[in-house]
């Protein structure tokens, strides 16, 4: 049974908010800033992958199998490292890793949908919106990645900030469940 708080969750959220508020407050900071930042997120998120996600799988009753936290948390810290070893590399597949990273989060989360369920039906549509859309806006991002600057950050922003908040809701829903 988890019987603490869930920071990784709460600390997800916290960046993913700082990383959203950064694309609208500054959009035309340079687009290193953006991989740097994707770099260390990618990194985080794959931890988090790896721990707690299959903690959650392993306590509820949710079917989907533990290879996929596995496969994705791997996929996330290797991406981490290689945007971050190569910076010029980065910048070029930038729009393209979020466009695949918005589709694969998005995905895996529907893929936890039934877990969001047992937590709360608010947590289980905003997962379901979130997800949707996240869904939708990788795809639009993969379909066009020379979008204006402005564009991008306020895309970004946008993605960031509602897995954020989910993020920061999970830490304390999550804990409601479990205790």
């Amino acid at each position: 049974m988890v019987k603490t708080f869930q920071w990784t969750s709460l600390i997800m959220g916290i960046l993913f908010l700082i990383v959203s508020f950064i694309a609208v407050t500054h959009p035309q900071t340079s687009i290193e800033s953006f991989v740097i930042f994707f770099g260390v997120i990618a990194i985080a998120e794959g931890i988090m992958e790896l721990f707690f996600r299959n903690k959650m799988i392993s306590f509820s009753s949710v079917s989907t199998p533990r290879w996929v936290s596995i496969v994705f948390g791997i996929l996330f810290i290797i991406v981490g490292v290689v945007v971050l070893g190569n910076i010029n590399f980065g910048m070029s597949v930038l729009p393209y890793a979020f466009a695949i990273w918005f589709v694969i989060d998005s995905v895996e989360n529907l893929m936890l949908i039934n877990f969001a369920k047992m937590v709360s039906t608010g947590y289980f549509w905003f997962s379901l919106i979130t997800s949707i859309l996240g869904i939708v806006l990788g795809f639009l991002l993969f379909l066009n990645p020379v979008a204006s600057d402005m564009t991008f950050a306020f895309l970004v922003a946008i993605f960031f900030a509602s897995f954020g908040i989910f993020y920061i809701y999970e830490a304390f829903a999550v804990r409601k469940l479990f205790n």
